[in-house]
């Protein structure tokens, strides 16, 4: 599947449940909560790199109630100024716990999905970081709201236990459970992450490449991309959760970083080692590395990245500079 490829705000008293003024209840949109995905693949080859056009229309529609909550949330959460008190964030807040007060995408579909389950791996991640979002502005989680991100997070974590699947998705999977345990610090979101980060650093050969990404033929490029994407997020969150990272593990994530800045500037090496023509990354599949990156990862692919750009995530949780710095900001709670 393709990856859909904070400012951090001085803390106010924080708000649960107190009514805002009527107007603003009026405006504020409503979403019925989605409690399952129900959701196919897109891709008609057996590397899953090439995508059908009918198949990504069907699952974007299957989507798109979700796609709608979540981009109006997020726009609420990283509203100028977003704090108790005013209108759009109150609103998101709102919309936030309605979707939590429902058990929002914690109902096993009625026929198996694996897609399904992948999709949800990926809006774990917005979840929760949006859950970081709010925390950051001053907002109350109530334990309602707290035990549905725990339920999401951990019915996702039982399925990628039990998966084959240790490519990208598994990594955002770890991204996800470490987002939560800044949350909430229950012992299977932290052995979780810990256990995936490890797993994915080892899965990092000398030359920067990892096997299950060069297996995705000629989108071999974005997801090395997508891939050390989450592997950013996660380092993050680990950072503010006090795991220190080691000099062996920062050296095999520069040769990722190496390996990726090689092939943007000229994808030959990559296309060769998938046996495929690369397809040349967008702005959208920089997003995050943009944001999460060190200044010296940046400086490693300056020459042929696109870093700059957009930097809203839809699904992702919003706004990845605001999002980094909300990361940033939970360390030590």
């Amino acid at each position: 599947m393709k990856p859909h490829v904070v400012l951090v705000i001085a803390l106010v008293a924080p708000w649960v449940g107190a009514t805002p003024p009527a107007a603003a209840q009026n405006e504020c949109p409503k979403f019925p909560p989605v409690m399952t995905l129900e959701s196919g693949g897109i891709y008609k080859d057996y590397r899953t790199s090439i995508p059908d056009e009918a198949m990504e229309k069907a699952r974007a529609q299957q989507r798109a109630p979700i796609e709608a909550f979540l981009k109006s949330v997020e726009a609420g959460v990283d509203s100028p100024n977003a704090r108790p008190g005013n209108p759009a964030s109150d609103c998101a807040f709102r919309n936030f716990r309605a979707w939590g007060d429902a058990g929002a995408l914690t109902q096993e579909p009625a026929a198996f999905s694996g897609a399904g389950k992948l999709g949800r791996d990926e809006y774990n991640v917005g979840f929760q970081m949006i859950g970081l979002k709010f925390r950051a502005a001053g907002y109350a989680l109530d334990p309602k709201t707290l035990a549905w991100l725990k339920t999401m997070n951990a019915e996702n974590i039982t399925y990628f236990m039990g998966a084959s699947n240790h490519g990208n998705l598994r990594v955002w999977a770890g991204a996800g459970a470490a987002l939560h345990a800044l949350l909430q610090k229950d012992p299977t979101s932290l052995r979780f992450q810990d256990q995936v980060w490890r797993e994915a650093i080892a899965a990092i050969h000398d030359d920067g490449t990892i096997d299950a990404e060069v297996g995705r033929g000629q989108r071999a490029l974005i997801y090395h991309m997508y891939s050390f994407a989450a592997l950013q997020v996660l380092r993050s969150a680990r950072v503010s959760l006090g795991f220190p990272e080691s000099s062996q593990e920062r050296e095999r994530i520069d040769r990722l970083v190496d390996l990726i800045a090689r092939n943007l500037c000229d994808s030959d090496e990559l296309s060769g080692k998938a046996g495929m023509k690369q397809e040349p990354p967008s702005n959208w599949d920089f997003r995050v590395t943009n944001a999460f990156n060190s200044a010296a990862e940046n400086a490693m692919w300056s020459r042929c990245a696109k870093l700059e750009g957009p930097a809203a995530h839809a699904g992702f949780g919003g706004d990845m500079r605001l999002a980094s710095k909300a990361v940033a900001a939970s360390a030590g709670r």
